[in-house]
């Protein structure tokens, strides 16, 4: 009945499947978790999925792989992901409510789909300048993000990568970018400036409809 009891936790070591599945399932009232004295260089896949108790989360500075859907669905606000982070898969933070503020380590250069979809709290975000795609729907329906640090070396935004997300103010399309997808910014009301890239050739219909600021 221990593991019921804790409420935070620090591990250290090499952790298996039965180790998350145990810190997932049967500590009911974990709220704070420090792995930064692991061993393991990836997060394994939905590791932390639906851990509604989950507010706080110290990542460990090897980490090279976050898996898909590993933390779907946490209340955590605040997240660092460690320098050593090239590869964040499908969802890894999609529906975290209160995800306010995370920091992307330089390593990182595709932000893949859906990767924070419906965090309706995010209100800003330094992609790194390495980042060359953006996955499709990746910041889908973050209505309170407002400002988007574009990377130079962006050559591809996915279908709906932004779509919902009507707080945006500034948009700064790079030079690598060739196309607008269609509908990709409608009904942006608070967008104020765009900058598109020397190399737009094309810009389809309705991605600006309805941008009446």
């Amino acid at each position: 009945h221990m593991p019921a009891k804790v409420t935070k936790l620090k591990v250290t070591g090499t952790l298996n499947d039965t180790d998350y599945a145990v810190m997932r399932v049967n500590m009911a009232k974990l709220y704070s978790l420090d792995l930064s004295g692991i061993t393991n260089t990836s997060i394994p896949t939905s590791a932390f999925e639906n851990k509604t108790t989950l507010l706080e989360i110290i990542l460990p500075t090897n980490l090279q792989s976050i898996g898909y859907s590993a933390f779907k669905a946490c209340p955590i606000s605040t997240l660092v992901l460690p320098n050593s982070v090239t590869s964040v898969h499908v969802q890894a933070f999609a529906n975290c409510p209160n995800l306010e503020t995370i920091v992307l380590p330089n390593s990182l250069s595709i932000i893949e789909d859906e990767t924070f979809s419906n965090c309706t709290k995010l209100s800003s975000i330094n992609l790194p300048q390495n980042v060359s795609i953006i996955g499709a729907n990746a910041f889908r329906a973050c209505s309170s993000l407002s400002h988007v640090e574009w990377p130079q070396q962006l050559t591809n935004i996915g279908a709906n990568a932004f779509y919902g997300c009507s707080g945006l103010e500034t948009l700064v399309i790079g030079d690598k970018i060739t196309e607008i997808r269609m509908s990709e910014f409608e009904g942006f009301k608070n967008l104020k400036r765009v900058e598109i890239g020397a190399n737009v050739s094309k810009i389809w219909n309705r991605a600006f409809m309805n941008c009446t600021n």
